[in-house]
Formats: structure tokens, C-alpha cells, sequence
């Protein structure tokens, strides 16, 4: 695909990673003076809570990219079984799969590219790397969407949990490993977020979360290199 010449208009789609995420993603973009973000995101939501939303969005002000981040959750009622039940493992994954297929059938009809982001594994959930699993699925399959593997920036090899990494050039640390090496957490105390500390409820993380903004970078990379060049 060619770099976009003017103003790149991206929507993000997504549950708690993305609401985690999304100020970092958006000033990346803000950025490179060719590039907006809206923010569609809302912890414990799936794919299928947003269609209408999609729908809407083409309707009114069709983005040039859409981004869902989702790492697997079955909370709200369009994720769970006939018989109301809450989906889970492969059964719950199968859902993810199938509502993301929807989603890119209705984006990239209307020339909207779609990234489709991984997040990282949890401390006792493998549903992140199910759902990432099918997210790459469904990109080999569908024209116009990218898979993007941004959980793997906050992971150790081989997809593990980890609660701290290498601090990046750019940070200041005050921790270290068992080495001496200096070290940064990035990744909360739930094991499934990113905020090294415990916010209030419905409060964005309070001080600098450095799972977040790799996160962020990896995807704003993504986008970089598909459509801004």
C-alpha cells in the first residue's frame, strides 16, 4: 500500500488494553502532523459490541484505518452462548474470530485498513494469545487487514508473563534484575494490564506506565510503515 498523502484519520476499537493505551497511541499519531485518532474504547467489551458503532462510523465519517485491540474477555451478552452462558477457552475464541470477521467485512469494503493487535498474555489467561491466534487468522486470510503482534514488546520468549524488562534508552529506572541490570515493570499488579501501580476504579493510571506506551509504539509503528511512510 502507498503512504497516505494528507491526513490519516484512525479509529481504535477496543476494551481495557486499548482505554490503557489509547492517549499513548494518539499522541504518537498527533505526532506526525498527517494523523488523528477517536477513541472508541471501553473495558471488558468484545468485538461484537462494536459493530453498530463501525457501521455508524461509515456511515457518518469513515477512518482511513481501524484498530481493534482486544484481549479476550466475556463479560457483555453478544459474547455468550445460546443459552446465555459465558463462553470460554476455544468456544470463546471461535466468537472472537467469527465477530472479527464481520468487522473487517464491513471496514475494508469502504477502504478502511485494519490492524488487528495482539495483547500481551496474562499472568493466568492464555485467552490474549487465543484471540491473537485468530486475529492473525483472519489477517492471512482477508485482504486489507494486518495482524500486529504488540503483546510480544511486553512479554519474555516464547510468549511468557513477565512482570519487568530491560529499561529502553529513554527511561529512567530505579529498579534492577538479579544481575544488576537496570529494569522497568510493565505490567500491573492484576497481571492482565499494564499500570505498574493500582489506580481508582475508572482512573487512567497516574503515573508513567511503560507496558502501555511500548505497546502504543509497537502499533503506531504498524500504522507507520502501511499507510504513512
Amino acid at each position: 500500500m502507498p503512504p497516505l498523502s494528507g491526513t490519516l484519520r484512525v479509529n481504535l476499537y477496543g476494551d481495557s488494553i486499548g482505554w490503557e493505551t489509547e492517549d499513548a497511541l494518539a499522541a504518537d499519531l498527533a505526532a506526525t502532523g498527517r494523523a488523528t485518532l477517536k477513541r472508541e474504547v471501553f473495558p471488558g467489551t468484545a468485538v461484537c459490541d462494536w459493530l453498530s458503532y463501525m457501521r455508524r462510523d461509515l456511515a457518518n465519517s469513515p477512518p482511513q484505518a481501524a484498530v481493534l485491540v482486544f484481549r479476550g474477555v466475556n463479560y457483555t451478552p453478544c459474547v455468550r452462548g445460546p443459552g446465555g452462558q459465558r463462553l470460554t477457552g476455544a468456544a470463546l475464541a471461535d466468537r472472537f474470530e467469527a465477530d472479527t470477521r464481520t468487522a473487517v467485512g464491513l471496514l475494508t469494503p469502504a477502504g478502511v485498513h485494519v490492524y488487528l493487535v495482539r495483547a500481551p498474555v496474562a499472568r493466568n489467561d492464555d485467552m490474549p494469545a487465543l484471540v491473537g491466534d485468530r486475529f492473525a487468522r483472519v489477517a492471512q486470510s482477508m485482504p486489507g487487514a494486518t495482524y500486529v503482534d504488540a503483546g510480544a514488546i511486553d512479554e519474555g520468549p516464547d510468549r511468557t508473563f513477565v512482570t519487568a524488562l530491560p529499561c529502553l534508552p529513554t527511561e529512567t529506572c530505579t529498579r534492577t534484575d538479579a544481575d544488576g541490570a537496570p529494569v522497568t515493570v510493565v505490567r500491573s499488579p492484576d497481571g492482565s494490564h499494564f499500570c505498574p501501580v493500582v489506580p481508582p476504579p475508572w482512573v487512567k493510571c497516574p503515573v508513567y506506565s511503560p507496558g502501555a506506551i511500548r505497546f502504543a509504539a509497537e502499533v503506531f509503528e504498524a500504522i507507520r510503515q502501511t499507510q504513512l511512510g
